[in-house]
This record gives structure tokens, sequence and C-alpha cells, in this order.
């Protein structure tokens, strides 16, 4: 399986402090020969859920597509669902449900996900993406969701306190259609420096810098809906 393109991360001026730029039209790309798949996930077994730690267990299962998957052999396609609300409680206002890989700890990173919404259509119908986890109080998400607002579709930081928002709210959210349509995200970060950039079926929707954590665990989740999760693949950059 080929890695897709790192993204060239030009330098932000605010190190260390929470910056947010807009997303631009166009991203130069530049391969990397020397990065290597370092965490491939696709969920093939039940067994699959084993290499997670949740914030509720019993709020995640494994499934299986009913219908075969064209250009696949006609097999089926299996993915971990979130499929109900959880009862976690977290010490701060932040997400409920999340799902963190075991024993992996990440500073520089390329992190790709192929995702499903399965909730109700609402402003706040969301999947969030987890990285920097440190615990339960300290970490980042980026909230992808179908309105922005001060409290949605937004990178934010856990830090001992109720999670905070790290841009401006954005002109506009993403699309998740039908429950169960699948969706591919992309997170790149270079955690030293906090460069984070964001992609949704390849659109850029978020670029911040931000160093307050740089390294942490890395997951996949929901503030308070359902979703599904059939593929989760991180390379990390070689040398330049």
């Amino acid at each position: 399986m080929k890695a897709p393109a790192f993204l060239y991360l030009a330098c932000l001026p605010l190190l260390g402090l929470a910056a947010c730029n807009s997303p631009s039209a166009h991203v130069v790309e530049t391969v990397s020969s020397s990065a290597h798949l370092l965490f491939h996930e696709d969920f093939t077994t039940g067994g699959s859920l084993d290499g997670f730690t949740f914030s509720d267990d019993e709020a995640w299962r494994y499934g299986m597509d009913e219908e075969a998957v064209a250009g696949e052999g006609g097999l089926p396609r299996s993915y971990m669902a979130l499929h109900q609300a959880s009862q976690f409680k977290p010490p701060h206002r932040s997400p409920l449900s999340y799902a963190l890989v075991k024993d992996l700890t990440l500073t520089d990173f390329e992190l790709q996900f192929e995702v499903a919404q399965t909730g109700r259509n609402y402003a706040h119908r969301d999947l969030c993406f987890f990285f920097g986890y440190v615990d339960e109080a300290h970490y980042y998400y980026v909230h992808l969701a179908t309105k922005p607002d001060p409290n949605a579709h937004n990178v934010f930081l856990v830090d001992g306190a109720a999670r905070r928002p790290l841009c401006p709210v954005p002109e506009a959210g993403v699309d998740w259609g039908n429950p169960g349509q699948w969706h591919t995200v992309r997170l790149i970060r270079k955690g030293a420096e906090g460069h984070l950039q964001v992609f949704f079926d390849g659109d850029m929707t978020h670029e911040i810098a931000d160093a307050t954590l740089p390294e942490g665990r890395i997951g996949f989740g929901s503030f308070d809906d359902t979703g599904r999760i059939r593929q989760l693949l991180v390379w990390e950059p070689g040398p330049n």
C-alpha cells in the first residue's frame, strides 16, 4: 500500500500559541520517500477492538456492512462502531466517546481515517479525531460538524479545563450525507512546532499552530453522537 504524499508545512508565526489560518484552496504536496507506514488497522476481525482503549467499553462494538463492497471481491466491509451514547463523565466539558490506539504515542504524524456518521441530522452532528492525548484532562481533538459555531467544527484543546477552540468560527461545516456514508479524514501534524492541517474528503478544513501538548495518543470518537471507522492508517515522516 502506497502512503499518500506528505504535505509541506510552512512555519506559522506564533509557535507555542494558538494560531489559525484560513484553509487555502490549493496546497502544495511534496512526496517524502522516507515516510513509512507505522500503524494500520482495517477492523477485519472482532479482535481488532482489543488494540483500543475506550472511554466506555459498552458503547463500542464490531460490525459489518450488509452489502458487499465493489472492487473488493464482493466481500462485506467490517468496521468498529460507536453504536450508543457513552456513560463516561469527563472531568471537564469535552467529548464523551473515544477509542484510543493502545501503546502508540506520536509527535510528528499523518493520520488517515475512513469514517461514517450514523446519527441524526442536526447542527452539531459530528465525529471527533483525537491527538496529543496525555490523559482525560489533557488532549486535542478535531470536531467536524454540520454547522460551525463557537462550540462546533473546530480544533479544540482540553488542558485541565473545559475544551476551548483554537480557531475562529469557520464559515462552513462538512456534509456527512446519509447515515453510514463513508468519508476520508486526514490529520497532518508536526508536534514540536504545533503545526496541524485537517482535511475532509480532500479539502482542507482547518490549519493551526499550537504546541501546548507536543505528543500523545491518537483516536476516534464523537462528542455525543454515533459513527463508524473502517480504516485507520498512521504514517511517520522520516528524516528531511
